[in-house]
């Protein structure tokens, strides 16, 4: 039988993460906008076997340490570009 204190621990470290990634699994809601609101739902996830929980703190801790991509654009670049699309929006409303 699953420790329900190893649960809760494994529940704790998922919980540190935005709701949004639980929602496949029907572990969290989250609505994004200005509205920006969101949260787990901890009994269900005592619910799941620790297994699982397990699992899928993995797949987020592995996801989370996979080096960054570096960008293909310099800063500049990046500015430049924002700038303009900014300009575009203001003068043609596009």
């Amino acid at each position: 039988m699953d420790s329900v204190e190893e649960k809760i621990k494994i529940i704790d470290e998922i919980v540190k993460r935005h709701p949004s990634y639980g929602i496949e699994n029907g572990w969290s809601y989250y609505t994004g906008g200005m509205a920006d609101t969101g949260d787990w739902y901890f009994r269900k996830m005592l619910d799941e076997p620790i297994g699982t929980l397990k699992s899928f703190l993995d797949e987020l801790t592995s996801e989370e340490n996979m080096p960054r991509k570096e960008s293909e654009f310099t800063q500049e670049q990046l500015h430049e570009r924002f700038l303009t699309e900014l300009e575009r929006r203001l003068l043609f409303g596009k």
